[in-house]
């Protein structure tokens, strides 16, 4: 069983911006969920892309994380790189599972 994130707005990520190769991209948190023990976060993100030369962009990614990566500043960080990875290596909406490492 899990539990929902009542304030998803308050999560650290939500409105970062990443500097990426193919632009920059702003975190939304719409939602997330926490497992009974508090250990594994499960977030459901929207990363848009806004540009004044083409449509933008939005895509879904659902990251699965350690309560610790977002409770710790640098692990952050960590968690934000390997989102900026994703999106320079992706194409569409997607799964990134920080806990198995996929």
């Amino acid at each position: 069983m899990s539990l929902a994130i009542n304030r998803p707005q308050e999560v650290p990520l939500h409105m970062s911006v990443l500097g990426t190769a193919k632009g920059a991209w702003v975190i939304r948190v719409l939602s997330g969920f926490v497992t009974d023990d508090g250990a594994t976060i499960q977030l459901c993100l929207v990363l848009e892309r806004h540009s004044d030369s083409a449509p933008a962009q939005f895509r879904r990614l659902n990251v699965v994380l350690s309560e610790l990566d977002l409770k710790v500043a640098l692990a952050r960080v960590m968690v934000a790189d390997r989102i900026r990875d994703w999106i320079e290596t992706t194409e569409a909406d997607g799964v990134l599972d920080m806990i198995l490492g996929s």
